[in-house]
């Protein structure tokens, strides 16, 4: 009996069907920025990350069965990066960094994109 051959996908065809995908998800994206709570958007994103670390370890220890300390590493960088910010900037400027333009204004409750002094009184 003749062995059978699988037909494989070329590679152009798997990478053109992954930027249709993502052009047919981007306005979705923007729906959700524009129309989800922030607080529920921003844990949506930490379980994307999440997933993205949990399933790139499985793939490493599980399938490969080789042990990567990089996941940990790279997750150490990142604390060890934001702890620093926290420290040694204002707080205003970490959360900048770390939140959308959108949220922050949302966060200091004055609408605003230059933000400005919370403290003091508003303009009348």
């Amino acid at each position: 009996m003749p062995a059978l051959r699988r037909k494989s996908v070329p590679v152009w065809t798997v990478n053109s069907a992954i930027v249709i995908l993502i052009a047919a998800l981007w306005p979705i994206s923007s729906a959700f920025d524009k129309y989800m709570d922030n607080y529920v958007l921003d844990v949506l994103i930490r379980m994307g990350f999440a997933i993205i670390l949990a399933v790139s370890l499985n793939l490493i220890n599980g399938i490969t069965g080789q042990f990567s300390l990089g996941h940990a590493g790279f997750m150490a960088i990142g604390a060890y990066t934001g702890g620093v910010l926290l420290k040694h900037y204002r707080h205003d400027l970490a959360g900048r960094i770390c939140r959308s333009d959108r949220a922050w204004r949302h966060h200091r409750g004055d609408g605003r994109a230059g933000g400005g002094d919370s403290n003091a009184a508003p303009a009348r």
